[in-house]
């Protein structure tokens, strides 16, 4: 599916017949070409959101299948002209599941650097599993010697945990918000390469309270991202009401009168155009 000149969106079938979708962002709008990769055959946190709760959790990504992923990607498509493989890669753990719960992250993260040398970005909810726990350990020893950036982006969302857990439907091992702000002071002391992201997508009925933040995380360690949302259904949209760009100008005029680093994310020319979010392969195909 050849979506817009500079985003392309590759849809693999696995051995045992799961689909699996990859994203390249690459072109003039993109400093770097970004692969965003999936992590799991569908994804038990089910946060009510997205649209991939409406498909079951069947398995996790295999430490060879994330690799395939951004080789397919970068190396094996004759439909991607625009990739230049003079510039810089970022590969995005970003899609379908969460990676921290995939006890093969690790090592296919380990393959893709040691094989592209890229930088790397992280979306996750923290979760705090004993699979995620190990996973953490093992990349904080990678990462302190590897020259490139790891960012991390926390989906946070909203400011009020009780709500947070519910927005997750349940799911059960979750960093609580001190247990992230710990976590982000001894991850960016270690590893000395970015502070933490704490990734707040724009929703009207989510409280985002500076108070509460400023008290919890440091903004040595934390900077605050700011996306606005875009349903991805016509149940997602009756569940919560997207908010507008004045509440985010006034949040993130909040966020940098306490000193934190604040990046505003709109949506460029291919995703306002075009749903490239999680999942969102598997929803045209589903029709």
């Amino acid at each position: 599916m050849l979506f817009y000149d500079q985003v392309h969106m590759d849809v693999y079938r696995t051995h045992d017949q799961h689909i699996v979708e990859t994203v390249v962002f690459a072109g003039t709008n993109y400093s770097k070409t970004l692969i965003s990769v999936t992590n799991q055959i569908g994804c038990p946190v089910r946060c009510d959101f997205c649209y991939g709760h409406n498909f079951p959790y069947a398995r996790n990504i295999t430490a060879d299948e994330f690799v395939q992923q951004v080789s397919g990607a970068l190396e094996e498509n004759p439909l991607v002209p625009w990739y230049d493989p003079e510039r810089p890669v970022k590969v995005g753990f970003q899609r379908a599941g969460e990676a921290l719960l995939n006890k093969h992250f690790y090592d296919g993260f380990e393959k893709i650097a040691e094989t592209y040398r890229s930088s790397f970005q992280l979306t996750t909810v923290m979760p705090n599993s004993d699979v995620s726990v190990k996973t953490m350990e093992k990349m904080r020893e990678y990462l302190s010697k590897y020259h490139d950036t790891f960012q991390i982006n926390v989906s946070m969302h909203t400011t009020d945990e009780l709500k947070r857990k519910e927005m997750m439907r349940g799911f059960n091992h979750l960093m609580d918000f001190k247990e992230i702000a710990e976590f982000g002071e001894q991850w960016v002391r270690e590893i000395r390469k970015r502070r933490i992201d704490l990734s707040f997508v724009l929703m009207e009925d989510n409280e985002v309270d500076f108070g509460k933040i400023k008290e919890m995380f440091d903004s040595k360690y934390f900077s605050i991202r700011f996306a606005f949302y875009l349903p991805s259904s016509e149940e997602t949209a009756r569940l919560h009401v997207p908010s507008d760009h004045e509440r985010m100008y006034q949040k993130s005029r909040e966020a940098r009168e306490l000193g934190y680093h604040c990046v505003q994310s709109h949506a460029g020319p291919v995703e306002g155009k075009w749903d490239t979010r999680p999942f969102s392969a598997l929803k045209f195909l589903r029709g």
